[in-house]
């Protein structure tokens, strides 16, 4: 009588780990299935050593975008599934989803944040129409809204913006973001207030404060800027990008400078940072300074469109440069590599590679070197292509040249480590 043949039982929890590092990273469905095989291999996948192997980098799940609809729409996000990603298991809002009054402000730690009308009663309370935030979990569909800040200028001020962030991302550590789907979060706030109101454009302050999911905000912490002008037309989120690197956060505000807001050492405080030198341009830009961060290199970057030709224009690039702090606390913009900008995008996506105005910097995946860059000109259609940096790939993801806020996420929906006690699973599912 021959001997039994092997079972997957035989197998040893450091070689189960191997087979399992090696199904597509960017396919949730598949490590779905592997965690109901039995409770072993769920518990395999559970453990933060491996679930480091497997994500080297977040994927990209989704795209979240404002006004993309008819109607009541034009104030509101839609969610968009990432179609050339490989996963065939999407978050609760599976295909596309509108989200009417909601304007997305931010995306990050598998959490997606939101400005809306607050309700007509609390907004009677102050001089403008204000706004509520809402963090909003794409996988479990469940939202939370936040409760105002005391100081009514927070949210009805000449401008604001805000990020969320997993509250370990704010200093406290023990986290890796593989998994931190409703886990503690931290919502950054930040606005600007003129020093009166009939004169809205004159140079005054800019203030922030912090919510964690305890329900307090912080003190709110101001940095006064007699050298910065903003114009405003309504009191309106602004469509401005928010940047995480190590325990700061960083807020792009204009076309020359950003709000760093740090979170750890248990304090807050808000600065300005002005962006790399330019010369004067051409064609002058009023677009925000865009920032990114590649990497766990703890490095914040900027990347810039610039002619090749500053007197003739021929063609237009991408400019990297990365901010470099000494001992001493001085921080100092290092210019970096170019890279020629037409050869990344498809053949003919780039009609007018002459006019810096026809390129727009979109969006980025934080962490990874990719970048969303939008098209335009007056004889060719509008688009939002994809592109990799270092690879030099690229794919076009929108035929309208729009803001894009990736959702990434790690999240392996059904694999819960309080679960994951030994024991095989009767009739694995084929989910």
């Amino acid at each position: 009588m021959p001997p039994p043949s092997p079972s997957l039982r035989d197998l040893s929890d450091e070689l189960v780990g191997e087979i399992l590092v090696r199904l597509p990273p960017d396919d949730p469905a598949c490590l779905l299935r592997a965690s109901l095989a039995c409770k072993a291999w769920r518990r395999i996948l559970a453990d933060r050593a491996l679930r480091r192997r497997l994500h080297r980098a977040p994927p990209v799940v989704g795209f979240l975008r404002i006004g993309m609809g008819e109607g009541d729409m034009r104030y509101g996000s839609r969610y968009t599934p990432n179609n050339g990603a490989a996963s065939s298991r999407r978050p609760a809002a599976a295909g596309s989803r509108d989200l009417p009054l909601w304007l997305v402000l931010d995306c990050r730690h598998g959490r997606a944040l939101f400005a809306t009308p607050c309700p007509r009663r609390a907004a009677a309370a102050t001089t403008s129409l204000g706004h509520d935030l809402v963090v909003w979990d794409p996988f479990t569909n469940e939202h939370r809204r936040l409760p105002r800040p005391s100081s009514p200028l927070a949210i009805t001020g000449r401008g604001f913006n805000a990020a969320v962030l997993c509250a370990a991302g704010g200093g406290g550590g023990g986290c890796d973001h593989r998994s931190c789907h409703g886990g503690p979060f931290l919502v950054a706030l930040i606005w600007s207030h003129s020093p009166s109101p009939f004169l809205p454009h004159l140079p005054g302050a800019t203030s922030a404060r912090v919510y964690s999911d305890t329900g307090e905000w912080s003190d709110t912490t101001t940095v006064e800027h007699h050298d910065v002008f903003y114009y405003l037309e309504d009191r309106s989120p602004l469509p401005c990008r928010s940047v995480l690197v190590g325990d700061t956060l960083y807020f792009t505000w204009s076309s020359t400078h950003a709000f760093e807001l740090r979170l750890g050492g248990g304090q807050r405080r808000l600065s300005i940072v002005y962006g790399p030198p330019r010369p004067p341009p051409l064609i002058e830009s009023s677009s925000p300074i865009f920032m990114m961060s590649m990497g766990d290199d703890a490095v914040l970057r900027c990347v810039e469109v610039e002619p090749e030709d500053e007197k003739l224009c021929l063609r237009l690039r991408l400019r990297l440069w990365s901010r470099n702090v000494d001992d001493n606390g001085v921080a100092q913009w290092i210019r970096g590599r170019a890279i020629e900008l037409e050869p990344l995008l498809p053949d003919g996506a780039l009609q007018t590679p002459w006019i810096p105005s026809s390129v727009q910097l979109l969006g980025a995946v934080e962490g990874t070197d990719v970048i969303f860059v939008g098209t335009h000109s007056p004889d060719h259609p509008a688009a939002v292509y994809m592109v990799q940096l270092n690879s030099r790939g690229s794919r076009k993801v929108f035929d309208k040249c729009t803001s894009v806020v990736p959702y990434t996420s790690f999240c392996i929906p059904g694999i819960d480590a309080a679960s994951t006690s030994e024991g095989a699973r009767e009739g694995a599912s084929s989910a």
